[in-house]
């Protein structure tokens, strides 16, 4: 992925995921590969798979969406997820404005809020879940004096730290809040687990902060792999088991033809 120039880079990004319906017989779903890459981009390590993705389709190549789409489309009929559950706490800060899925891509934005468009789209159109607006008081954020501690990355695009900072931290009154350079959603505790577990366990034991272990991760976004190569090493290796079959049914078949 080029480096250099971070707004061509982006304008790439955002003719990439504008890109293609369809690689011949494979259909590619924006909106499922939109939602997958955003989930890829929780953290660095996956977060260069999905641009990467969108790199090569403005080159030409959509491969990468193609098996994005087709993978993370299966996934989503096999979400282990309550439903009900998540919808009846999620319409709590249901906005009537926002019940137009075009609200969650407007113009310009390079991929919208791909994850509130499938899920807010999921409970308007069901037409039968009930809204129900909770009391006014339920809807703000109560002063506190439990010691809490927030723990976020600069680059956390699931629970952006600034939001916890603006809207949480100022009702906790024995609150502190540590924000980690360069970390994703799930960098923390994918990449430096034994640093989490002791700034975590020294907190709930004890009350201290302790980020001693942590180091600052750079932002690489180099990976060995593309979703592109591994969806043609994928296919290669079908034609190549496909292949081999058809040699292996040949020569039996003429070993009994002789027979």
């Amino acid at each position: 992925m080029p480096r250099k120039d971070p707004g061509s880079c982006r304008r790439r990004v955002a003719r990439g995921a504008r890109h293609a319906d369809a690689l011949g017989p494979f259909p590619i779903h924006r909106g499922v590969v939109l939602l997958a890459a955003f989930q890829l981009l929780f953290s660095q390590q996956s977060a260069a798979l999905a641009l990467d993705a969108f790199i090569d389709a403005d080159h030409g190549d959509a491969s990468g969406l193609a098996a994005l789409s087709l993978v993370a489309g299966y996934q989503l009929t096999q979400f282990d997820l309550v439903f009900g559950d998540m919808f009846a706490k999620g319409t709590a800060d249901f906005d009537s404005v926002r019940g137009n899925p075009d609200a969650f891509d407007p113009p310009g934005s390079i991929m919208g809020s791909p994850m509130s468009s499938v899920f807010w789209t999921a409970v308007t159109a069901s037409g039968g879940w009930p809204i129900v607006r909770p009391a006014d008081h339920a809807l703000v954020t109560p002063p506190s004096d439990v010691e809490t501690l927030l723990i976020g990355g600069t680059l956390d695009v699931s629970t952006p730290a600034v939001y916890a900072r603006q809207e949480l931290l100022p009702q906790l009154s024995r609150g502190q809040q540590v924000i980690f350079r360069n970390a994703g959603h799930n960098d923390l505790w994918e990449f430096q687990g034994n640093a989490y577990a002791q700034l975590v366990g020294g907190f709930f034991d004890v009350g201290a902060i302790d980020t001693t272990g942590f180091s600052t991760q750079p932002i690489t976004l180099h990976g060995t792999w593309t979703l592109a190569l591994l969806a043609k090493l994928f296919v290669a290796g079908i034609m190549l088991a496909l292949a081999i079959l058809l040699f292996a049914g040949r020569k039996v078949v003429r070993r009994l033809r002789r027979s």
